[in-house]
């Protein structure tokens, strides 16, 4: 059908809709938390097995997740430990099952300053921070695996501006880097600020595809609004 998307090296591709659009459906699909029912994913050309998270890292995709709290983070942990977390990440520092723990603490350094990670230290625990110093230290994590592709989930949700403003130049070094990136937004309002290309979702379906100037918010609200007048015939039920 018309729902494909191709995500291209060095670029980010935003995906957004309203609530209840089906962007996490999509998410969830792509990186094989749920079944698609129909749909397959390519990775450079290749058919990709993606059956759960784990085999999206062989793929060499990283996900941070919409709910730090829940998925990404253990609050209890120290900085260090959440940022080291990763299980590729773990493997490529360890031999013989023994992790390097001056790598460990010299990429975690690393990461705490390439993002500007506000800490005392990096044995402090993750649950003292603020949110947009939670959100930086899911992103290290998944960083230090290696993406080639990195899906970010609502990243800037409930954090301050200065933290947004942080993620968004990040964002874009990533794709300079060569990084493919998929940031998964219902703030349309950040969307023309990073993304190079924008797909709308509405009840599931792509409704709209807007690339580089034409990327703006207004023309976004005109796809999210239920596109009568793309005619999609589903007006009827959009709230």
């Amino acid at each position: 059908g018309d729902n494909e998307f191709v995500l291209k090296k060095g670029e980010v591709l935003g995906i957004t809709g309203l609530v209840g659009a089906g962007k996490t459906e999509l998410l969830r699909n792509l990186i094989g938390i749920d079944k698609f029912a129909e749909g397959k994913i390519f990775v450079k050309g290749q058919e990709a097995e993606i059956k759960s998270p784990k085999d999206a890292y062989k793929y060499r995709i990283s996900t941070v997740p919409e709910d730090r709290k829940l998925q990404g983070l253990v609050l209890m942990r120290s900085v260090k430990d959440n940022i080291a977390l990763a299980q590729p990440y773990r493997q490529s520092i360890a031999k013989l099952g023994i992790v390097n723990s001056k790598k460990e603490k010299q990429d975690a350094e690393r990461s705490v300053e390439q993002l500007s990670i506000k800490i005392a230290g990096l044995g402090q625990r993750v649950g003292r921070l603020s949110g947009g110093n939670q959100q930086k230290c899911v992103i290290s994590k998944a960083l230090l695996t290696g993406p080639e592709i990195l899906m970010l989930d609502e990243p800037t949700r409930g954090i301050d501006v200065g933290a947004k403003t942080t993620i968004y130049k990040l964002i874009r070094k990533l794709r300079d880097g060569g990084v493919g990136v998929i940031l998964f937004s219902s703030d349309v309002a950040e969307i023309p600020i990073v993304c190079d290309r924008v797909i709308v979702l509405n009840n599931g379906e792509i409704v709209g595809e807007l690339a580089g100037k034409e990327t703006t918010v207004s023309r976004i609200l005109n796809y999210t609004a239920g596109g009568m007048e793309h005619g999609n015939g589903k007006e009827e039920r959009t709230q």
